[in-house]
């Protein structure tokens, strides 16, 4: 039963998301706060259709059968964000919950398909000192103030009172949908600034003759630095 509100819970958070994404694009006149309550009440209709007798949000989960507590909560922090504007999870909390998820994911799943001899899968079952593991990066997290601790600290509490079908402490944790969404998150920024970046130099002079008279060619690194006029130009080539 808990797991099936679970499995619904996730599908809500997922559709009302991607809704808030459409209608900033086909609405944007209208609020934050009316675009997320249509994105939610238009959400909430479409996991209630049931479809041979089961409601769609449990079809849906079934495309990532373990959701994991951290997806849940990325979910919920890109919610709020478009509503609000403000995220509830500040960037560098972020980009922890991304790491987490794309590093977990990496050491997790191609090794359990087979890609060496350890299964790093089946101490989730009773181990120990994989839960202390987690706990002890959790207690890092909280002392350095980083929210993504909080987040562990209510996927531990999850995982003892067995809020998913699975008895897996992995799955409490990281699912393949949030390791794919963490290298997606990472990975897009990354290869935006490298892409700007390119363009940049491209369009950058390799020279500059300014004193086309004499024929000397001032460079932006140094003789711009005795023009007033140009100093502003200087300065953002050399960024």
């Amino acid at each position: 039963m808990r797991a099936d509100v679970i499995s619904f819970l996730f599908t809500l958070l997922a559709l009302t998301l991607g809704l808030q994404g459409l209608l900033e694009h086909i609405a944007g006149n209208m609020s934050r706060v009316n675009r997320t309550y249509w994105a939610f009440v238009t959400a909430l209709s479409i996991v209630l259709i049931p479809v041979q007798g089961i409601p769609v949000a449990r079809w849906l989960a079934s495309i990532n059968a373990s959701v994991s507590i951290p997806l849940l909560t990325m979910l919920l922090n890109g919610i709020w964000a478009r509503s609000s504007g403000a995220p509830l999870m500040d960037g560098k909390s972020r980009r922890t919950a991304w790491i987490f998820g794309l590093t977990g994911g990496l050491f997790l799943y191609p090794m359990a398909l087979g890609w060496g001899s350890f299964d790093p899968y089946e101490p989730g079952y009773g181990s120990v000192w994989l839960l202390l593991s987690f706990m002890g990066l959790t207690l890092l997290l909280l002392q350095r103030k980083n929210l993504f601790g909080a987040v562990l600290v209510v996927a531990i509490l999850a995982y003892d009172l067995h809020l998913l079908e699975s008895r897996n402490v992995w799955d409490y944790f990281v699912d393949p949908l949030y390791a794919l969404s963490s290298f997606v998150a990472l990975i897009v920024p990354f290869s935006k600034k490298a892409s700007h970046h390119t363009t940049h130099q491209k369009e950058l002079p390799r020279q500059n003759p300014l004193n086309s008279e004499s024929g000397k060619t001032i460079t932006p690194n140094r003789d711009f630095q005795c023009l007033p006029f140009v100093e502003e130009k200087a300065i953002g080539w050399r960024e």
